[in-house]
């Protein structure tokens, strides 16, 4: 188990016990750390997240926005740790389209 293993477990304990149940969350999060782990990636990073989509298979564009918004916020408590980790931007995958 690697350090970043580690610390999603301490983060998913933390945002429990403040009343979040985040099933689809840990789900999501367990699958990015196992690529970071395989990666031999140490730290969250923006080039991290975008290997792991290129990665993963098709999916929508409103989910790949909802699991960057799980993955961000996770990065972002990480770098709260240790600024080594990155936090992917915001509006790195648009959530909807633009209507003509």
């Amino acid at each position: 188990m690697s350090a970043l293993s580690d610390d999603l477990d301490r983060y998913l304990k933390i945002r429990r016990s403040l009343g979040h149940q985040l099933r689809t969350d840990e789900g999501v999060l367990r699958r990015f750390v196992a690529f970071a782990e395989a990666e031999g990636e140490a730290y969250a990073s923006t080039a991290l997240f975008l290997r792991w989509q290129g990665s993963f298979g098709a999916a929508s564009r409103p989910t790949w926005a909802h699991r960057l918004t799980m993955v961000r916020i996770f990065a972002r408590w990480l770098h709260g740790l240790d600024p080594g980790h990155e936090v992917p931007p915001r509006g790195l995958i648009p959530s909807s389209q633009d209507r003509k």
